[in-house]
């Protein structure tokens, strides 16, 4: 069977983000020139937790088939993660323009929300059905 790249690539990323929101969220909340405290620091390892989810679920659908009915769930859920994602750190970054950690988070959920559009409206690469 064929790896759906764009699949493959988000699970990727959301295994790295995960892991670093997860065992690190102190250094990356400094990064982000948040002071760490209990709540934030508690929302950030929850958020880590929910990425490595969503990780595990793309990479056990890397070579299902995407698109028709039983692929929409899977691009619906990426969609909705990655879309919202890329409009908040878009507008992190105008806010703090200093920062470009935002401005880097805003490209990565960009790109993987227009790829996940593409394919979701069916103009994407084909599916792979073998």
């Amino acid at each position: 069977m064929k790896t759906n790249i764009d699949v493959f690539a988000s699970a990727i990323t959301y295994f790295l983000l995960g892991l670093g929101l997860f065992f690190a969220p102190d250094k990356l909340l400094q990064a982000a020139a948040q002071e760490p405290t209990a709540y934030l620091l508690w929302s950030t390892q929850l958020l880590g937790a929910a990425l490595l989810g969503l990780s595990w679920m793309n990479y056990l659908n890397k070579s299902a088939p995407i698109g028709g009915i039983y692929g929409r769930p899977l691009l619906l859920q990426n969609l909705m993660f990655a879309f919202p994602s890329f409009i908040f750190s878009f507008k992190s970054w105008q806010s703090h323009s200093e920062q470009t950690v935002f401005l880097f988070a805003a490209v990565i959920f960009g790109l993987i929300a227009a790829a996940f559009t593409l394919r979701f409206f069916g103009k994407g690469p084909a599916s792979t059905a073998n």
